[in-house]
């Protein structure tokens, strides 16, 4: 017996097509002198996507960044899924998938990357924190409504 809840995603039915691996950089800071206890690690984090109105596909793209600081090493990584609708959604559709539910989705992948790798490189595996992607998503509108 198969359950299917009832709700909104008939309208825009998506599936992860794939992950991957774009860009991968990471190097141990030869010169960290240990301060405190705690070591303050704060990665930037950018997304960005490409909708293909003919393949209905689109692409987001999470690339994390921790390049400066007194950090133990330095890392960039970007990942990449890829999403297929069947259907050819709306534009808010789109922008609610490439701003929220997308990298709600591919984050994890980057997430679990950096993870592996620094404890690959004989350190305590870096376990970034979740991010609320609506939360971002809502301010980032509330930025481009400002004047």
């Amino acid at each position: 017996m198969k359950i299917q809840p009832k709700h909104a995603l008939k309208e825009f039915q998506m599936s992860l097509e794939r992950f991957r691996l774009v860009d991968l950089a990471f190097a141990i800071n030869v010169g960290f002198k240990k301060k405190h206890e705690l070591v303050e690690i704060r990665p930037q984090i950018a997304v960005a996507h490409k909708y293909d109105d003919k393949k209905k596909a689109l692409d987001i793209r999470i690339k994390v960044t921790l390049s400066n600081g007194n950090t133990p090493f330095t890392f960039m990584v970007t990942g990449e899924g890829r999403f297929v609708f069947k259907a050819a959604p709306d534009k808010q559709t789109i922008a609610n998938v490439a701003n929220i539910n997308g990298p709600a989705i591919v984050f994890p992948y980057v997430r679990e990357t950096i993870a592996d790798m620094t404890r690959r490189a004989g350190f305590q595996p870096l376990h970034l924190q979740p991010i609320n992607f609506v939360r971002l998503a809502a301010k980032k509108k509330q930025t481009a409504a400002s004047p």
